[in-house]
């Protein structure tokens, strides 16, 4: 199966408010739109911003154990497209047992892929029937990003950053007990 290297560019909501994750591919100059769940959307989004959260969130903790396990991410992609329109995807690790392709939805294999900066491949006949003409999307990107679905945080503990000034924050905090 021939595949092509594709780049996350935004996560945006499609024309019916769905969170939808960006894909370009420079070699066919062609974008491939995934629609995504809220909390993938938020996950991507942050990693595309480079904002990282103090305690690790879901795709983080995936991170965490691959990384605890001795497994590298060698690659994330998209390898199937059902007759039903519903993306397939995968997470392709190194271990110390070989070679090991995990299947995973494509977002939660994109969220991945962005922590630990690895390729995300689409194969050929996935983007040849679901790939959209770049030219467009690409001089209406910066408009697109006014409407991305990322995460501004705003200190909360939902996603662990917080904002400076917090009690949490102050390293002379009393402790109770």
């Amino acid at each position: 199966m021939d595949r092509q290297e594709l780049h996350a560019l935004a996560v945006v909501q499609d024309s019916q408010g769905r969170p939808t994750v960006l894909l370009h591919s420079e070699a066919a100059a062609l974008i491939l739109p995934v629609m995504i769940g809220p909390a993938e959307a938020v996950a991507i989004g942050m990693a595309l911003a480079g904002q990282v959260p103090i305690r690790p969130m879901t795709h983080d903790l995936i991170v965490n154990i691959l990384a605890g396990l001795d497994a590298e991410v060698l690659e994330v992609g998209i390898n199937q497209l059902t007759g039903n329109g519903i993306f397939l995807g995968y997470i392709e690790l190194k271990t110390a047992g070989g070679v090991v392709k995990v299947d995973s939805r494509p977002s939660d294999a994109i969220a991945v892929a962005l922590r630990v900066k690895c390729s995300i491949k689409v194969a050929d006949a996935v983007l040849e029937k679901s790939g959209q003409p770049a030219a467009g999307v690409l001089e209406m990107l910066d408009e697109l990003k006014r409407f991305a679905v990322g995460h501004q945080c705003d200190g909360c503990d939902r996603c662990g950053q917080r904002s400076e000034g917090r009690p949490e924050d102050s390293e002379d905090q009393e402790q109770i007990g």
